[in-house]
């Protein structure tokens, strides 16, 4: 018999409480879901997945999905640390200070990065509008007549 997840055992399968954005290469507009996320990382497809919070869900979905190292997991409950880069088996932690948005100081926003081959993972505590507009310009290149779910008003651009 196998062992369920930690997340199936605290009744996170849905993820409902995470916040972000999940961006794949080919500008699909999916929800972040757990199901959706690991179906991009059972394609192998290349995503970018920003998080918002270091909340239970999020440490687990790090945890469990992406194998990140513990030791990296702990990190990101603290904030407040130096900048730092460090290099594991599968996948290079970041910690690094950014700035919300054009202008502001660079020590505004405490990030976490955990980048691999096939993925690229932010976690932030606070909302960052520049990272929104980011995945605006991502996913709507060209300002696309198509809709847009990560738009600011979810309209057609």
């Amino acid at each position: 018999m196998t062992r369920p997840t930690e997340a199936a055992e605290r009744g996170f399968d849905t993820m409902g409480a995470v916040r972000g954005h999940l961006l794949l290469t080919n500008c699909l507009e999916d929800e972040l879901t757990r199901p959706n996320i690991e179906l991009a990382m059972k394609e192998d497809r290349l995503l970018w997945l920003d998080l918002q919070g270091t909340d239970d869900e999020v440490l687990i979905l790090l945890r469990e999905v992406f194998k990140i190292h513990p030791l990296a997991v702990e990190d990101v409950k603290e904030f407040h640390q130096r900048p730092k880069i460090e290099d594991y088996d599968d996948f290079v932690s970041i910690v690094a200070y950014g700035a919300r948005g054009l202008g502001e100081p660079m020590t505004e926003v405490h990030c976490f990065y955990f980048y691999a081959e096939r993925f690229l993972v932010s976690v932030h505590r606070d909302e960052v509008p520049a990272v929104a507009e980011a995945c605006t310009a991502t996913c709507c290149p060209a300002r696309s007549t198509r809709t847009c779910r990560w738009c600011p008003t979810g309209s057609t651009t």
